[in-house]
C-alpha cells in the first residue's frame, strides 16, 4: 500500500495551486483559506464565467472563487 495517496490530476484548463501547511493558498494576489483538510494538497481553479471560478479538489467541487468589485472571495458549495 502506498504511504500517501496520489495527488489529484487536473485538466489543462485548470490553474493549480498548492495549499500550504496552514490551509491557505494565494490567488489573484490574495491569500485565501482553503481549510485544514486541504493542507499540503494541490487544488484546482477553473474559470466558469468572467468573474467566477470553481474551486476543485480532483473531481470534487469544494467551492467557488468569486471576484466582486475587484475583491476575490470564496463561497462554499451549497
Amino acid at each position: 500500500m502506498p504511504e500517501r495517496p496520489r495527488e489529484p490530476q487536473y485538466d489543462d484548463d485548470v490553474e493549480v495551486r498548492r495549499v500550504d501547511h496552514s490551509g491557505n493558498f494565494n490567488w489573484k494576489g490574495v491569500r485565501h483559506l482553503a481549510g485544514a483538510p486541504l493542507m499540503n494538497q494541490r487544488i484546482g481553479i477553473r474559470q466558469t464565467d468572467e468573474d467566477e471560478w470553481e474551486l476543485l479538489y480532483g473531481p470534487l467541487l469544494v467551492g467557488y472563487l468569486l471576484l466582486r468589485d475587484g475583491v476575490p472571495r470564496i463561497e462554499p458549495v451549497r
